[in-house]
């Protein structure tokens, strides 16, 4: 996919209305800089909107912490700091401080969040990956910073790892391939095309790790499908709806289709 950052931006700033007119009653929806935070969860993370008002803390006295995404299932604990830039960018200085404050106030206890601070104190009980991800909208960031990160994870612990997303790196997040970006790498083989209509997939199941033994996609000569619209068009029923079901980038619903095809009982 080529990459129109111009129209990514604009496309986030519609986002930020229309998140900003669903949720007006919330006084802190006024503010650009806090909706940016519900943007990246419902995204990025795919968190619901109904349910991550918990999950944003961007205040003052938040500790250099915009929100967080706990996944106890993966044993990972994402601190985000988020800059929702036009004409600023982001400096060292700034940066520095995402890195090191948070840590320091959890690890003494003392994050004036409580449920952040329990837990992250389960996190580390647990032997959870903590991630510092700082997502901002500049175009493009200063090499400096992305030196910074680097030897910042060269000094840290293992378990701890920082990253620094600017708008281009969003853009790759946001339309990422779920299956690992892995299509062109379909190995298939013709069965009986003519006979039951299937092309068999034979490496499908690597995109849901291991679990599915094997795949199909139906194969219809190209005289059915115009016996079928032609019958279609004559009954008045409109097969090819407006409504087209197209991946647009990560959100909740998106999420919901991911988990219905991932569950054997459902798909």
């Amino acid at each position: 996919m080529e990459k129109n950052l111009v129209i990514f931006q604009s496309q986030i700033t519609e986002d930020i209305e229309l998140i900003k007119d669903e949720f007006k009653s919330h006084h802190r929806y006024n503010d650009d800089n806090f909706v940016f935070n519900h943007w990246i969860l419902d995204k990025i993370y795919m968190i619901d909107g109904e349910v991550m008002e918990d999950n944003i803390i961007d205040q003052s006295g938040d500790r250099e912490i915009d929100c967080y995404v706990n996944y106890p299932d993966h044993k990972e604990l994402y601190l985000i700091q988020n800059k929702y830039y036009t004409n600023s960018s982001i400096k060292v200085n700034q940066l520095s401080k995402f890195l090191i404050e948070p840590l320091s106030v959890l690890n003494q206890g003392k994050h004036p969040n409580a449920k952040l601070q329990k837990i992250y104190n389960q996190a580390k009980e647990n032997n959870y990956k903590i991630y510092l991800y700082l997502y901002t909208t500049e175009n493009k960031l200063d090499e400096s910073l992305r030196n910074h990160i680097k030897e910042f994870n060269k000094k840290e612990q293992p378990y701890i790892n920082a990253d620094i997303f600017d708008l281009s790196s969003i853009f790759d997040l946001y339309y990422k391939e779920y299956f690992h970006g892995k299509t062109d790498e379909f190995n298939y083989e013709i069965k009986n095309i003519h006979e039951n209509h299937m092309l068999k997939l034979s490496n499908l199941k690597d995109f849901w790790d291991n679990k599915l033994k094997e795949g199909y996609y139906v194969a219809i000569p190209i005289a059915e499908i115009y016996n079928l619209y032609k019958e279609a068009k004559e009954s008045d029923y409109n097969i090819f709806d407006d409504n087209i079901r197209e991946y647009l980038g990560n959100s909740s619903i998106n999420a919901e289709i991911i988990k219905t095809l991932q569950c054997q009982k459902e798909r």
